[in-house]
């Protein structure tokens, strides 16, 4: 569970600019593999649902179909992981060092300086 402060954008130890904002797009990216696990999870559940008992079987021709759905499962368990855990991680460390390197920040220059 997270707590109070990281639902807020409050920053851990003072750097108010940068947490805040680097909350905001944790809270992004989870919202986004929220969004994807359900229509992943009913994709992943109907294939194996196929493919299990072909790996199962042991009647003819079931050698060749067991190395047909083997890697086939393989592939349904890496892309699951990758769709829901890989892929929104490396977008929150992509959009965060994005964000690091924009010359412009609003909240280290002076309201004054914003206006002109």
């Amino acid at each position: 569970m997270r707590s109070r402060a990281a639902l807020l954008g409050e920053p851990p130890h003072g750097n108010a600019h940068l947490a805040g904002f680097v909350g905001e797009i944790v809270l992004d990216a989870m919202a986004g593999a929220v969004e994807r696990v359900r229509p992943k999870m009913m994709a992943v559940a109907a294939i194996m649902t196929g493919l299990l008992p072909i790996l199962w079987s042991s009647g003819a021709g079931s050698e060749i179909m067991q190395r047909i759905a083997v890697p086939m499962i393989g592939g349904m368990v890496s892309s699951t992981i990758l769709t829901l855990i890989v892929i929104p991680a490396i977008y929150a460390v992509v959009k965060a060092r994005l964000a690091d390197d924009s010359p412009c920040d609003s909240l280290e220059q002076s309201p004054k300086a914003v206006r002109d």
